[in-house]
């Protein structure tokens, strides 16, 4: 009777210390928690799990097999950003383009221009367009497209902010998107796309928890960007895209067969609709996923998306 009696009492500490354990890790996943969290709970110092609990499946992927605009790679880049957002969009914009502009290494000279509202947010060579409407229930709060040529070279760069899930979003998420995105729009791959880890204090780190740190780029970041652009010491030196201002021009027919063919698909965000007519997958989690497309002749077009949860 005794021993029924321990083995009782053992189950049912375990069953509790599964559910707690299970309910951590959800809370993780989620973003509902984070390791203050779970250190104030538990008592755990989280930094001495072991180092699997933290393991990120995408580490290690170099930045340089990322698509970037075309430069020497020694000076940096200067790209021109056309601001198509609506009045309640401005100052996420302005944020997130000065946050970018300004980062320790410098590696981009950014200039913006400021246009009327036009949720079409059409294709522009050479430049990168931002863009904010209510596209629908798509699945992404947030997207990024960019068209590249087949030696990995970006053409332009779409980013789009979907208010069906972010009219009623805080301040800190919508400034998280638009910093995510347009990020994605200089060629930056997601810092790292693990859910149970800790923040790791910049925009293109996958999380829910919209801190200070994770609505702006970080160091890696803009280390990041001078593996591939280099740093901006003498302004004079700085690179244009090489489709910018009109020096080159994309054929007519590559936006003729996006557009009409294409990009509806992806606004839609319908995954299998996607795959039916030509996308391919390269990869998705509950956070996001990323896709292909060939056009032909050598152009491709790259999306990412940010999923709503």
């Amino acid at each position: 009777m005794l021993f029924d009696n321990i083995f009782h009492c053992l189950s049912c500490v375990i069953g509790v210390a599964i559910v707690a354990a299970l309910a951590l890790a959800l809370g993780l996943y989620f973003g509902l928690l984070n390791e203050q969290d779970i250190e104030g709970a538990t008592g755990i110092d989280v930094p001495s799990l072991p180092p699997f609990f933290f393991q990120d499946p995408f580490e290690g992927v170099p930045q340089e097999s990322t698509a970037k605009w075309a430069s020497s790679g020694t000076g940096g880049l200067a790209l021109t950003i056309i601001d198509y957002t609506s009045d309640d969009w401005q100052g996420y914009f302005d944020t997130a383009v000065s946050d970018w502009d300004n980062g320790t290494p410098d590696a981009l000279t950014l200039s913006t221009q400021d246009m009327s509202y036009n949720q079409a947010c059409d294709y522009e060579d050479g430049v990168m367009i931002v863009c904010n409407s209510d596209y629908g229930e798509t699945g992404w709060k947030g997207l990024n497209e960019y068209m590249v040529t087949s030696d990995n070279i970006i053409v332009n760069s779409r980013a789009k902010m979907n208010e069906y899930y972010l009219a009623g979003a805080s301040e800190a998420e919508r400034q998280y998107v638009m910093c995510h995105e347009i990020g994605h729009g200089f060629g930056l791959a997601h810092t790292d796309e693990s859910f149970v880890n800790k923040n790791l204090g910049n925009c293109l780190d996958y999380t829910n928890n919209f801190t200070t740190e994770q609505i702006q780029p970080g160091e890696v970041n803009f280390l990041r960007l001078e593996e591939k652009y280099g740093v901006v010491e003498r302004r004079g030196l700085v690179a244009e895209p090489e489709y910018a201002n009109g020096k080159r021009a994309l054929p007519s027919w590559v936006y003729e067969e996006y557009e009409e063919r294409h990009a509806k698909t992806l606004q839609r965000g319908n995954i299998d609709e996607m795959i039916a007519t030509g996308w391919v997958k390269l990869d998705e989690s509950p956070m996001g996923a990323e896709f292909a497309l060939a056009l032909g002749d050598g152009y491709y077009v790259r999306a990412a998306m940010l999923h709503a949860n």
